[in-house]
């Protein structure tokens, strides 16, 4: 066979191997065996050598994902709208997916700007000389923590706390989830 490009086997509807599907579908080859290991695609065909072959279908799919990862959708939601997509598609269910994750995005540019104009406004009053003192690290340190008594933050967070000179911590459980309180 003439040497044909990836993206002509899989418009040509030929099998192709997982160099030529990475190419054709902008998905790594890593990220397809990822997805594979997964369960996100399904395992693909073997030749006689075990090597794998991937359809102009399995294609279609790998830029499926893409393009969903793209748009910012969780694997979850994207195993979801996979399967919406493979088998029949009530629209309703595909919009109520997409209007919940609006709101995912809308909650995270909220919540990127308000980090954005903190720092700023930081910024803004660090001197950004040879002294010492910075409102930026200060409020990074366990100071600014202490200003903010009584609050309640989740196990992962509490990880981060500074040992030591910090804010005393005590934990509880709430619904069987443990919780810490800052004092």
């Amino acid at each position: 066979m003439k040497n044909v490009r990836c993206t002509d086997r899989a418009l040509k509807g030929l099998n192709m191997n997982i160099g030529e599907a990475a190419k054709a579908s902008g998905v790594s080859a890593k990220m397809i065996r990822h997805y594979e290991e997964t369960g996100l695609i399904r395992p693909a065909k073997r030749t006689q050598s075990n090597y794998r072959v991937y359809s102009p279908n399995d294609v279609q799919v790998l830029r499926f994902i893409k393009r969903a990862r793209r748009l910012g959708f969780s694997m979850n939601q994207i195993t979801l709208l996979l399967g919406l997509w493979q088998d029949g598609r009530p629209s309703s269910e595909v919009k109520r997916l997409a209007m919940g994750h609006i709101g995912e995005l809308e909650l995270r540019i909220r919540e990127l700007v308000e980090m954005k104009e903190t720092l700023e406004n930081l910024a803004k009053h660090c001197r950004g000389d040879s002294q010492p003192e910075c409102p930026i690290l200060n409020d990074l340190t366990a100071t600014s923590l202490t200003q903010r008594s009584h609050e309640t933050v989740d196990c992962d967070r509490a990880l981060d706390l500074p040992i030591g000179g910090g804010p005393m911590l005590n934990s509880f459980s709430l619904n069987g989830e443990k919780k810490w309180n800052l004092k």
